[in-house]
């Protein structure tokens, strides 16, 4: 099932609750000062205004303008959201490597007309990219497989 809507509204919208969100979160929890002597939230709480007042600006254009509208695929959509809440599940249990596979080849599904033997090589690629990344030029200690017992 697909949904149309209009981009220009829907950035707006997404750059306002992060412009809203950036604001409320800088005023909470740092010390915002006076424009005398400015504190550490000072700068975070312009930006995130600034960026509210600019998707204010783009959410009220967008009805004035000529309407594109983006086609929404809900069923790939769902699909790669399932993916990674499946992957949030099973990385503590089983590591990160065969929840890194699951997660790929479960978004496998979200296109139509793919190769399955195609997504498994390029599942265990990027899994082995990844872990190269991570574990080995990173240094980071990442549990890459256990067994829940």
């Amino acid at each position: 099932m697909n949904l149309s809507i209009n981009r220009d509204a829907v950035a707006g919208v997404v750059l306002g609750a992060l412009g809203a969100f950036v604001a409320i979160y800088a005023y909470l929890s740092y010390p915002i000062g006076n424009m005398a002597r400015m504190g550490p939230g000072m700068f975070p709480l312009l930006l995130g205004v600034t960026l509210l007042l600019i998707a204010i600006a783009i959410f009220l254009l967008s009805f004035l303008r000529q309407r594109h509208s983006i086609e929404v695929n809900l069923r790939a959509g769902g699909l790669v959201l399932l993916a990674l809440a499946i992957f949030a599940a099973t990385v503590d249990p089983f590591g990160v490597v065969p929840s890194m596979m699951v997660l790929m080849v479960i978004s496998y599904f979200a296109v139509p007309g793919r190769n399955i033997l195609t997504t498994i090589i390029l599942s265990a690629a990027v899994t082995a990219l990844m872990v190269i990344i991570f574990v080995y030029i990173m240094n980071l200690h990442l549990k890459l497989f256990a067994w829940p017992l």
